[in-house]
C-alpha cells in the first residue's frame, strides 16, 4: 500500500479528491489562494491533481467575488401573484386600515402600480363586499 503523508490511508485505486470532505477542499481552495505554495505542492500534500486545486481556487475565488460584489441582481422575479378582484379588494382594505391611505392614494397606487383604473367609490365598496 503506498501511503501519503497527508492522508496515509489512500490506497492507488482510491481518488483522494473524491475523498476529501467539504472541510479539507475548503483548505486546499485557501491554501491556492493564499499563494505561500505553488499549485504543484498543495496537489502533492492532498495526493490529488492540479487540475483539481485550480478548481478549488476558483470556486473559493467566485466565491469570494459574490460575497463582496456590490453587484444586486433585483431584475430576478421573486414570485407571482395571481390577481383576482377578491384580491383587489383586500389590497385596497390593506391599503386604507394599514397604510392609512385614502381613497384617492388607493385609486392611484392602482393606477401607478397596476395600470388598473379604480375610482374612489370602489374603495368605498370594498369594506361592504362580502
Amino acid at each position: 500500500m503506498i501511503t501519503n503523508q497527508a492522508n496515509p490511508t489512500i490506497t492507488p485505486t482510491q481518488s483522494a479528491a473524491k475523498k476529501l470532505n467539504p472541510i479539507m477542499r475548503q483548505k486546499v481552495a485557501i491554501s491556492a489562494l493564499a499563494s505561500n505554495e505553488n499549485i504543484s505542492q498543495i496537489s502533492r500534500e492532498y495526493n490529488t491533481s492540479r487540475k483539481f486545486v485550480y478548481t478549488q481556487k476558483e470556486k473559493a475565488s467566485t466565491a469570494l467575488n459574490d460575497a463582496f460584489s456590490e453587484k444586486i441582481d433585483d431584475t430576478e422575479v421573486l414570485f407571482h401573484i395571481p390577481v383576482t378582484k377578491a384580491w383587489l379588494h383586500q389590497a385596497a382594505i390593506a391599503l386604507t386600515l394599514t397604510c392609512h391611505s385614502s381613497y384617492a392614494g388607493v385609486a392611484e397606487f392602482f393606477r401607478d402600480i397596476f395600470d388598473y383604473s379604480i375610482c374612489k367609490g370602489t374603495v368605498l365598496t370594498s369594506y361592504r363586499a362580502p
